[in-house]
């Protein structure tokens, strides 16, 4: 686990290069929500359970990020931050919703982690990594299911899916 973190982090450091026109702060972000995936996916996997101490951690970090930012830009950290809020409040309502109509459709652990996410990529980055998220979830599922690992009613972790399609995002769109 500590190889795979360091790798990813390494891959990241290259972000501080391709997407130039991030500012470092930027970078920083898609570097810690990058960091916070790693543990997480890994311990979805193995435990089917998402730590709260994680994600306390996670939440905590994007908050000191948040006063740096608005120490060294408040105009577009008002901004961001806002939509940042916004969309971490509405996908956290629509998976809490989602998780009480459908039982056994998602986790809390994997909503409050989106939910997070959102709080790092913002709106447009939050849409992009889910949607790549689902789409090798679901690609993960169809080969399970014809290679007879998987049944249909078996639990499937969603947050090493999570981790892909935001590493997958980020490099494609730079959020």
């Amino acid at each position: 686990m500590f190889l795979l973190v360091c790798f990813m982090l390494l891959l990241c450091v290259v972000f501080l290069y391709v997407y130039y026109e991030n500012t470092l702060l930027d970078n920083i972000k898609l570097i810690s929500i990058l960091a916070v995936l790693c543990p997480a996916a890994y311990s979805d996997w193995n435990k089917h359970i998402i730590s709260n101490k994680l994600l306390l951690g996670a939440l905590c970090l994007r908050i000191l990020l948040f006063v740096f930012e608005l120490v060294f830009n408040i105009s577009n950290a008002l901004q961001y931050g806002a939509s940042e809020l916004i969309s971490a409040v509405v996908i956290f309502i629509l998976g809490f919703l989602c998780s009480l109509i459908i039982k056994g459709s998602v986790g809390m652990g994997d909503v409050k982690l989106i939910s997070i996410m959102a709080l790092f990529l913002g709106a447009s980055g939050i849409v992009c990594a889910v949607f790549a998220s689902l789409l090798i979830s679901f690609i993960y599922c169809l080969i399970a299911l014809i290679a007879r690992k998987k049944h249909k009613k078996d639990i499937i972790p969603f947050a090493p899916s999570l981790l892909l399609g935001t590493y997958i995002s980020i490099c494609l769109f730079g959020f």
